[in-house]
């Protein structure tokens, strides 16, 4: 039995009640006080591999901060929070951790899951298990190689797990909630899910009278809207509305509503809260005033680093969090080592403002004019042409990350992944600064295939995963940050080599029955998101990924089913009939196998080599597989468990030879 003794045994060490503990607010600290709910072994005791078994601890932290402080000046409306009788704006916020049990046999290292509107994500997907499938524990990666895993709540009103809700106060004047004008859009049946009958508001409705509120449609984000008379629609109560006259919501089709709402949560104190959480919980004893529940940082070494993840709207938190000025805790110490955003293109996220909606992910055909893309966009300090403001998402004032960011070619035609290595043009390639990596996951799509919309999409989905590179690279994130081992090099399309191009000059080949895209998604300059007028040429320049004969993007990094191929892979769709058909398919990407055969080949009219032609045998293709696996473990793209498990698909592959594998 180790020495170290369990959470589980030590709460009860100090006396604390079956439910957990709680220490009451007192004091200044940004974190008041923790309540351990529970703790409960994960797995039933199963051992990860040499690091042994875990424990889950669910808990609840409350904390407080200063609304005339300088490390919270950029959050909106703090100054219109109500405050405690220390003249202190609180917050409550629960949060999750998996820790070893023995925690001298972990490797100090926490790694924080931003949660994707109420669910970590990043857990599942850095323990090999697509994001389509659900959460998990997969193959445990994280777990055998010793992490504290840490997740909290930040949103007010996460989409998924109820439980994963940060409480936050409500914006005042003069005593009395804040209410203000706001316009909600939606978008039905894009997702392979049914219509609903009604729609449901972001926030309350002050006035029920469909006299006061506002509704127009358009079936494209380019049409002109039409708009829905007050006798077309009703208040179902303050958060629903629904159409009249028989009316149904057309698949599809963008609404738009406007109406009077109240409550606006002071939204931006949730990344105010995960900072004050996380420092807390990296520091050796907590505070004063409330023990810290991770028991690495009471072992030997305590915690060494922190390194942060993220995953699409997490990940836009993470950029968004660093131009906030967040990574700089109240007591002027680095809150996050290292982080990795991934598919957030040039994104942030609409949750620092009033009235805010975090939910949202702009994209060409919904939720285009909500606050998403805003000067800086890079890592590298740039000018914006639009206002003459200089600027950088890394501050460059001894707080940054070491700074990850990865994409798939998703993020290029929809979320001006672009603009993270050019200037905001997009006519000259940048150098970044040295904490910072950007990398493009050639021919992948937004999550790895997470979203079913193949009724809505011309092409077939793409199948592509990965998360092997994120898995890599994550770890190299990891060796960055406590062996100071410099980490791969970007890899990216650029401008100079031509692999980076106007949607213009994109050359994809002509292939039978496969839509093609022919528009990314303009990146404007943010305006007025209740009322959005896009001026004339206010726009940001955004670049998509070239590609080669076969329609595969010829930079970036190459997975082996990019680098060895056995068909186009992309990172867009394109809407079928019976949707606005042609534009970007959400955020879908396109499978299109090659023709097994010349004789395929020339009855359908495909143009691209035959894959009888590329690998005349299947020990051929398995060959090509392992020396592609071996390059990336080489270049610490790819671990090595993972270049074994390409080589062992490959061998199962089902192409057109006859013979086995040599």
């Amino acid at each position: 039995m180790s020495r170290h003794p369990s959470i589980r045994t030590w709460i009860r060490a100090v006396g604390a009640l079956a439910i957990g503990f709680w220490v009451s607010p007192m004091g200044d600290a940004a974190v008041t006080s923790i309540e351990v709910q529970s703790v409960e072994p994960v797995e039933e005791g199963r051992a990860f591999g040499t690091v042994g078994a875990y424990e889950r601890v669910t808990g609840v932290a409350w904390g407080a901060v200063d609304p005339a402080g300088p490390h919270n000046a950029s959050i909106a409306d703090l100054d219109l929070a109500p405050t405690n009788d220390a003249g202190r704006v609180g917050y409550r916020v629960p949060f999750v951790i998996l820790q070893p049990v023995d925690p001298t046999r972990g490797r100090g290292v926490i790694f924080y899951d931003v949660t994707n509107r109420g669910t970590p994500v990043g857990v599942g997907l850095l323990n090999g298990i697509s994001l389509a499938a659900g959460s998990g524990l997969g193959d445990a990666l994280l777990l055998r190689r010793g992490y504290t895993i840490v997740w909290n709540a930040w949103e007010a009103e996460p989409a998924r797990d109820p439980r994963m809700r940060v409480e936050l106060p409500v914006a005042t004047r003069e005593g009395r909630p804040l209410t203000g004008r706001v316009r909600d859009e939606f978008v039905f049946g894009v997702f392979p899910t049914p219509i609903p009958d009604t729609a449901t508001l972001s926030y309350a409705a002050v006035d029920l009278d469909p006299a006061s509120a506002r509704m127009s449609v358009r079936l494209r984000e380019s049409d002109p809207p039409r708009e829905i008379p007050s006798d077309g629609f009703a208040f179902v109560d303050d958060r629903h509305i629904r159409l009249l006259g028989g009316e149904s919501f057309q698949r599809g089709a963008i609404y738009d509503f406007w109406y009077e709402a109240r409550n606006s949560p002071v939204a931006g104190l949730g990344y105010a809260a995960t900072r004050d959480l996380v420092s807390f919980l990296r520091a050796p004893t907590g505070s004063k005033n409330a023990v810290n529940p991770v028991t690495a940082a009471q072992s030997p070494g305590g915690v060494r680093a922190v390194l942060a993840f993220g995953v699409s709207q997490s990940g836009r938190f993470l950029r968004h969090f660093v131009e906030l000025g967040m990574n700089r805790s109240e007591a002027d110490t680095v809150v996050f080592d290292g982080a990795l955003a991934d598919i957030a293109g040039a994104g942030k996220v609409f949750a620092n403002h009033r009235f805010a909606q975090p939910g949202r992910s702009a994209g060409q055909h919904a939720n285009r004019r909500f606050p998403e893309n805003w000067f800086p966009m890079s890592a590298a300090s740039t000018t914006d042409p639009h206002t003459g403001r200089r600027g950088a998402l890394l501050r460059g004032d001894g707080f940054d990350p070491r700074f990850i960011e990865v994409n798939s070619s998703t993020e290029y035609w929809h979320k001006g992944a672009s603009l993270l290595h050019t200037d905001p043009l997009g006519k000259r390639d940048l150098v970044l600064p040295a904490t910072a990596r950007v990398f493009l996951i050639a021919g992948t799509e937004h999550a790895g295939g997470a979203f079913a919309r193949a009724d809505a999409c011309v092409n077939g989905g793409n199948p592509q995963n990965p998360a092997p590179a994120l898995r890599a690279l994550f770890v190299a994130l990891d060796e960055w940050v406590t062996e100071g081992k410099t980490p791969p090099a970007s890899r990216v399309p650029a401008l100079a080599d031509g692999t980076l191009v106007r949607d213009a000059e994109f050359a994809f080949p002509v292939l039978p029955g496969v839509g093609v895209a022919t528009a990314a998604n303009r990146i404007p300059v943010p305006g007025d998101w209740v009322d959005p007028i896009e001026p004339e040429g206010l726009e940001y320049g955004v670049r998509v990924p070239q590609v080669d004969a076969d329609g595969n993007e010829q930079g970036g990094l190459k997975l082996p089913p990019t680098a060895v191929p056995t068909g186009t892979y992309t990172g867009w769709n394109v809407f079928r009939e019976g949707y606005p058909a042609g534009d970007l398919c959400g955020r879908s990407g396109s499978f299109v196998p090659f023709p097994p055969n010349r004789d395929a080949a020339r009855r359908s009219g495909d143009p691209r080599t035959p894959l009888l032609d590329r690998y005349p045998s299947r020990d051929a293709y398995v060959k090509e597989v392992a020396r592609a696996s071996a390059r990336l473990v080489e270049e610490r793209l790819l671990i090595a468990e993972d270049a074994v498990a390409y080589v062992e698909t490959a061998r199962g592959f089902p192409g057109p030879w006859s013979e086995g594998v040599d």
